[in-house]
């Protein structure tokens, strides 16, 4: 339910590549395959007088996203993108932050941008890196140790990737991008993925029932619901009980109400 909202991103970044901002990190397969980075998940509170410079403060604006895809084709494995400055090349003390995961997997991909999102949360955090996350964005703080101990984001996203492939077995790829640049920059972020937080937030106000099916709880009917056209692009993943009824989507038909 996301690739349409993958391929724009691409695209975004693709047509960075001409600004001359944007920097490359690949894992190898045998880094891909590493135990994560032990000192991942271990936070340490980061004061406001110990901090080197904050990435994503309220005042400047931050993207926080996590999209999930059954078409593997559609990331590259172990690959990290910065557009912006490195941690190294900073300055100033607040700056815009997006951080945005891409996962593939081959099971349904409806849980799994949740599950991704706490992981990446976890595995951030150090004496060094502190994050604080909530729905659509990220703020982090960098202490002034980080200055001297050579932190960037080649190193985050190393410890990142690794970290989500070895603690989410149904996660095959993955892939991460790092913008630090303009505001204006996370503004276009947040246009693109828009409507993937759209469908995410739908997802949310299904109740999940025990037998894995999702309840779809409004007193409306799918004809009358203004959500019917975010509900049309979900249900090509999952399927949704309407009250007694199980609709079943099948591709290029209408929705078939069945017991």
């Amino acid at each position: 339910m996301f690739d349409d909202v993958i391929n724009d991103l691409k695209s975004w970044f693709q047509q960075k590549e001409a600004t001359g901002e944007t920097k490359h990190y690949q894992l190898s397969a045998d880094e891909i395959r590493n135990e994560p980075d032990q000192n991942g998940g271990q936070s340490g509170i980061i004061l406001k007088e110990d901090t080197l410079l904050e990435l994503g403060h309220p005042s400047v604006g931050s993207l926080n996203a996590s999209l999930t895809t059954n078409e593997s084709s559609l990331i590259d494995n172990g690959h990290i993108t910065v557009i912006g400055p490195e941690i190294s090349e900073m300055q100033g003390r607040q700056l815009p932050f997006a951080q945005i995961a891409v996962g593939s997997c081959q099971e349904q991909v409806n849980d799994l941008p949740f599950l991704m999102d706490r992981a990446l949360h976890t595995s951030a955090q150090t004496d060094e890196y502190m994050v604080r996350t909530q729905p659509g964005a990220i703020w982090a703080r960098l202490s002034k140790s980080a200055a001297t101990s050579g932190f960037s984001f080649e190193q985050l996203g190393k410890r990142l990737i690794q970290s989500l492939l070895h603690k989410i077995d149904s996660l095959e790829h993955l892939e991460l991008f790092f913008v630090t640049g303009h505001k204006s920059d996370i503004g276009e972020l947040t246009e693109i993925i828009a409507p993937a937080k759209t469908r995410l937030n739908k997802l949310k106000t299904f109740a999940r029932t025990d037998d894995g099916e999702y309840e779809c709880s409004t007193d409306l009917d799918c004809d009358d619901c203004s959500e019917q056209e975010v509900c049309d692009t979900i249900r090509d993943v999952i399927k949704i009980r309407k009250g007694d009824r199980i609709i079943h989507f099948d591709e290029d038909s209408d929705p078939k109400p069945g017991s």
